[in-house]
């Protein structure tokens, strides 16, 4: 019996119908959040620079260095945040393996520079992952 991979097909490539949806830029018809008070709480606490910088979350973070805030009274990834703000909802793709996650084009955990995230799968995070030399075996050879 073969184990279903998600949206990779067995070769490692990605199926047509799941490209386009891994580099949506948002949910289909989603529009960036209007400006509010708590959006502008929210990038009150990002240290803005330039379009090609980092932008780091100044706020509360996580021990593993991902800024953290509360959404509707629930603890939220800032990036994740950042991310719903400027380019829309985050889809939710109810399939095992297929589950969308805002990632980092940085490597930056505390980034919030929308223009260095995107939206990806758990097996694109661990392949990058890999690729990029971020294994806790890299970390360990040092």
């Amino acid at each position: 019996m073969q184990r279903f991979l998600g949206p990779f097909e067995p070769n490692g490539a990605v199926s047509s119908a799941e490209e386009h949806l891994v580099h949506t830029e948002g949910a289909a018809g989603s529009i960036p959040a209007p400006p509010t008070k708590s959006t502008t709480l929210f990038w009150a606490r990002v240290q803005k620079g330039a379009a090609d910088d980092c932008w780091p979350w100044q706020g509360a973070t996580m021990k593993n260095g991902y800024g953290r805030v509360k959404r509707r009274g629930k603890a939220e990834l800032a990036h994740r945040e950042a991310f719903r703000l400027t380019k829309g909802e985050i889809p939710v793709i109810k399939r095992p393996y297929a589950t969308l996650i805002v990632l980092h084009r940085c490597d930056n955990r505390a980034c919030c520079n929308p223009d260095h995230l995107y939206l990806g799968t758990y097996m694109q995070n661990a392949r990058d992952m890999v690729d990029r030399g971020r294994t806790q075996w890299d970390a360990k050879r040092g």
